[in-house]
């Protein structure tokens, strides 16, 4: 028997033992855990979850033990597209009640403020993980905000900690107190149940004749040559000025722990590279991640084919398709009229002390 084959019964094994986990009364949970062949674990803090799901060695399905929710990956809590040469990012988690909320920093300075934010290149870096994610509206926003305490009750990592949170997470409303200040941000998407096709059909006549002209006139690369693709996109003058330099961008892209995460895209014409995509993929939303559009050597359409080429293969993983957010007009647009949803989220600063709020406020 192939490994393949042996693969596959080994996972109609596994949803075979869930099923039979989910079959069962309450008074009889525990026994049918241990009939189960392979292991399902019910981890206690979203760290304990994120340290395992990473792991080679098992195959472990993670469910919350009540309502039997299955924990995703999280490849940007993790810091595992980080080359070793990045600069060092950090961890702090707190604990109320069966809840956690974690968030991953990377400190910086500005004069005598010391300052923790979300990592460059990340669209998120906090993130609240329930327990028991059935609690109804009023624990639920209970629950967050005796995390939000426990973290100002404790020694801050710095004077301002940034927390920009997983999409559509949070439940409280845009808060501000003595010591927190929040802002609004948003991010555009394409849910994941969207038939390509009806987008497509939605399209203005100008967006559809532009993508057809490119992938006529164009060539299109899903597996470029990578030093190639990393030298092109460090041409983007933010990510040189934010430090993410060629070498460094090859070593995230090469790193084992994000292979099949990633897919990277060329699109060439005359010979030469005119735009470039890297979209990666953390849990089940694929992130329009890396992008550089050369303005001197540029075809019509070439970056919206790009972009509609992202946006085909999410949906066929039944992923959801984050462009991120923009306000620039003029990037906005691009998103819009590929039909992306817009949805609101908080950004939230927590200050050591209420003067240094004053001051976030004030700026």
């Amino acid at each position: 028997m192939d490994s393949s084959c042996h693969r596959k019964i080994q996972l109609n094994e596994i949803l075979f033992s869930t099923m039979q986990v989910l079959r069962c009364k309450a008074k009889h949970f525990e026994q049918a855990l241990q009939h189960c062949k392979y292991r399902i674990r019910f981890p206690t803090t979203f760290a304990q979850a994120s340290d395992d799901l990473y792991s080679p060695k098992h195959v472990l399905l993670y469910f919350c033990p009540c309502c039997m929710i299955r924990v995703e990956q999280d490849l940007f809590l993790s810091g595992e597209w980080r080359p070793p040469t990045g600069s060092p990012v950090f961890r702090h988690e707190v604990k109320y009640k069966s809840s956690s909320l974690q968030v991953l920093y990377e400190t910086q300075r500005a004069g005598v403020i010391s300052y923790a934010k979300c990592p460059l290149f990340t669209p998120y870096n906090a993130r609240i993980f329930h327990q028991h994610p059935e609690m109804n509206e009023s624990v639920r926003f209970n629950t967050e905000l005796g995390l939000y305490e426990r973290l100002l009750s404790e020694d801050l990592p710095a004077d301002i900690l940034q927390l920009k949170f997983y999409t559509g997470q949070v439940h409280l409303p845009m808060i501000n107190t003595q010591r927190l200040y929040a802002k609004p941000a948003f991010y555009e998407y394409i849910d994941a149940k969207t038939n390509p096709q009806e987008i497509w059909s939605t399209l203005s006549s100008e967006t559809r004749n532009d993508i057809l002209y490119a992938r006529e006139k164009a060539e299109i690369n899903n597996h470029p040559e990578l030093r190639r693709l990393t030298s092109f996109l460090c041409k983007n003058s933010y990510y040189t000025r934010n430090r993410l330099h060629e070498d460094q961008l090859i070593q995230a892209l090469s790193q084992s722990a994000i292979h099949g995460k990633v897919r990277m895209y060329t699109v060439s014409y005359d010979g030469q590279i005119c735009s470039a995509s890297v979209m990666i993929r953390s849990g089940s939303v694929w992130y329009y991640w890396l992008n550089h559009t050369d303005k001197d050597h540029n075809i019509r359409g070439a970056h919206l084919l790009l972009l509609w080429q992202c946006v085909q293969e999410a949906l066929h993983d039944q992923c959801r398709f984050s462009f991120d957010g923009s306000s620039v007009p003029t990037i906005a647009k691009v998103f819009k009229s590929l039909g992306s949803t817009t949805e609101i989220i908080p950004v939230i600063m927590a200050c050591r002390r209420p003067w240094i709020k004053k001051i976030i406020h004030w700026l």
